[in-house]
């Protein structure tokens, strides 16, 4: 049975399915307020690492990532402004 490398910790990866405009307006949706507040605290404790990063190396446990698993229209209406700040 063949030994695998020690796991190493990695950037925290956050993944989102929808941002509302309004708490429980979509099943497995955060809204935006609550999305802001998740990604200031993030930013209070970690840095942003971007997905081309892991090319090279997986990004350290002091770092973080966003993402969506579907290309909702919320991904672009509400989240990318408030990521873009």
């Amino acid at each position: 049975m063949p030994i695998l490398p020690p796991v190493s910790a990695t950037a925290r990866n956050l993944c989102f399915h929808y941002v509302t405009e309004r708490p429980g307006a979509m099943r497995l949706g955060l809204d935006a307020a609550t999305f802001r507040a998740v990604i200031e605290r993030e930013l209070s404790r970690r840095r942003p690492a971007r997905l081309s990063e892991y090319l090279d190396a997986p990004p350290g446990p002091d770092r973080f990532t966003v993402s969506f698993d579907d290309a909702h229209v919320s991904v672009l209406t509400l989240a990318a402004p408030i990521l873009r700040e």
